[in-house]
């Protein structure tokens, strides 16, 4: 059943008039967490005022807010919030139960409020929990270890977890004293993949056991004196893992891959310089390549960045030659491209480039850039691969100095268009930007810079379609109010999306609905005048 719509430019409180938390989830953000059927919003809040933050949820049409998670202690907060991957559950960690350990509860996401149960099995006094953040294919299991307990009276163990609590089964037990450092599962959810020091303490490796349960296998080689396996992941499309690891020379981390059921461990790397190692390593979306970074060892300056495929095959290093002092600031992964934002050119002027995964040249992605503009590469505001895969949109001062601007470009590379239209904003910063799941909407929070003549402080989110059209402001702001760099589109319809903003008393953030609906459901398109 279609959402409601608030109707073009309108926006309405969702929470209760207390200042909102926001909330931390795996994937870093601070924000709203909408459900995937768009019909509730969860978020944190201290209804209280004593400084405990709690997870409440209200419906995304408006309602009154109801506490998700147990009342929480003053000083406590609740924490590690995500969906599970259908959507059928909200899972998070609280202290609830007990002050000092924080554990895993699971809520179904329309169930009524408080309906929480608690996943993991008891833990021992001064222990800790960590979930793996994987869940099998029908999110109804998760895997999680418990740690060594502070009096070391208590054994780390690995579990697998029903999320509806009825069940935890313990498939791996360390020696006393040793603890895990890496978890993940592969997406088949058939075994769980850990680094701990099980065989020899201190020395962590990696290690693979069956979810049901089994003889644990150890996947790296044999270690260099004083050796670890230091990161892992396991791929989207199955069957292998990477590891990084200083299994050949102590404290020069190369890069491997492996069975996930074991077998033969293959290094993936070239051989390095001296001084050298490989820093860091991600597949790509559906798992065809891996891209790993090569940099210099204690400084952890790039030197080059390379793709390959699992089987060892194709390797490519993708970064062109660099002007004197030249060096990336940002990079981006789609499933074909490598992005990133370099002084590449000249050095001091930051622009965008993609690079082919399998090879080929870069293609410099913005026209030439003003006399002292760059392309921003902030963390909220860098470039942003549409949904579809087919374009980015990126920021700049492109045409003026000091006037940032939305530009969309094609993945490979193309003609650069505005987005909306820069004449309405004048000298201003973009500080978060977001695409909706239709590959067409685009938001950002904008701030006038409060030092600039005649200027206020005021931080707005603008709308605008990707097929043209100007601005539109979502919020309802004074010149004073500020809206957080951090909302979101729900992902059931993406005419509709949630943020925080003083919109009604200053300094109290407050959770709002917005109206993104530039191409409504009936197929026909609104005009947007420019605000």
């Amino acid at each position: 059943m279609a959402l409601p719509a608030a109707g073009p430019g309108a926006n309405f409180r969702l929470s209760d008039g207390l200042a909102v938390a926001g909330v931390y989830n795996t994937s870093g953000g601070n924000d709203a967490i909408v459900s995937l059927d768009g019909r509730w919003v969860f978020y944190r809040q201290d209804v209280d005022g004593i400084d405990a933050v709690e997870l409440w949820r209200v419906a995304t049409v408006g309602g009154t807010p109801e506490r998700v998670s147990g009342i929480l202690p003053a000083g406590s907060n609740v924490f590690g919030i995500e969906l599970v991957p259908d959507g059928s559950r909200i899972v998070f960690y609280s202290p609830q139960d007990d002050a000092d350990l924080a554990e895993l509860y699971s809520h179904p996401v329309g169930a009524p409020a408080g309906s929480y149960v608690k996943v993991n099995s008891p833990l021992a006094p001064g222990s800790h929990l960590l979930t793996s953040g994987a869940f099998s294919p029908d999110s109804a299991r998760t895997l999680y270890y418990s740690g060594p307990d502070t009096l070391g009276t208590d054994t780390a163990k690995l579990w697998v977890a029903e999320l509806d609590g009825s069940s935890q089964t313990p498939i791996v037990t360390l020696p006393l004293g040793r603890d895990f450092s890496r978890l993940t599962a592969p997406p088949d959810f058939a075994h769980a993949l850990y680094v701990a020091d099980a065989a020899v303490a201190s020395r962590y490796e990696l290690w693979s056991v069956p979810m049901a349960g089994g003889t644990p296998v150890k996947l790296n080689g044999a270690l260099a004196t004083g050796g670890d396996v230091s990161e892992i992941a396991a791929s989207p499309a199955g069957g292998v893992a990477i590891y990084l690891a200083d299994q050949q020379v102590d404290g020069r981390r190369e890069l491997y891959v492996v069975p996930v059921a074991g077998g033969a461990a293959t290094k993936l790397n070239a051989t390095l310089a001296a001084g050298r190692e490989i820093s860091a390593a991600v597949f790509t979306p559906s798992g065809g390549r891996i891209l790993y970074v090569e940099s210099e060892i204690g400084t952890g300056t790039i030197r080059e960045i390379w793709s390959v495929a699992p089987d060892g095959s194709g390797r490519v290093a993708l970064l062109p030659a660099m002007t004197t002092g030249g060096a990336l600031a940002w990079i981006g992964l789609d499933d074909d491209y490598l992005l990133y934002v370099a002084d590449q050119l000249v050095d001091e002027r930051y622009e965008l480039f993609s690079v082919p995964l399998a090879g080929g040249a870069a293609v410099k992605l913005n026209p030439t850039l003003v006399t002292d503009g760059d392309v921003v590469f902030d963390q909220n505001a860098a470039p942003r691969v549409t949904p579809d895969g087919t374009r980015v949109v990126y920021a700049a001062d492109q045409s003026a100095n000091g006037l940032e601007n939305l530009y969309s470009v094609p993945i490979g590379g193309g003609t650069a268009t505005p987005v909306g239209t820069a004449a309405v904003f004048g000298l201003t910063d973009i500080r978060g930007i977001a695409i909706a799941s239709d590959s067409d909407r685009v938001a950002m929070v904008r701030w006038l810079n409060p030092l600039l003549p005649g200027a206020t402080p005021s931080v707005h989110l603008w709308l605008a379609s990707l097929q043209g059209g100007g601005w539109t402001r979502i919020d309802s702001c004074g010149e004073l109010c500020e809206v957080w760099p951090y909302w979101t589109f729900s992902p059931a319809d993406p005419g509709q999306l949630f943020y925080l903003a003083d919109q009604e008393v200053d300094g109290r953030f407050d959770l709002f609905h917005g109206d993104a609906c530039l191409l409504c459901s009936d197929g026909l398109t609104e005009h947007v005048a420019e605000s």
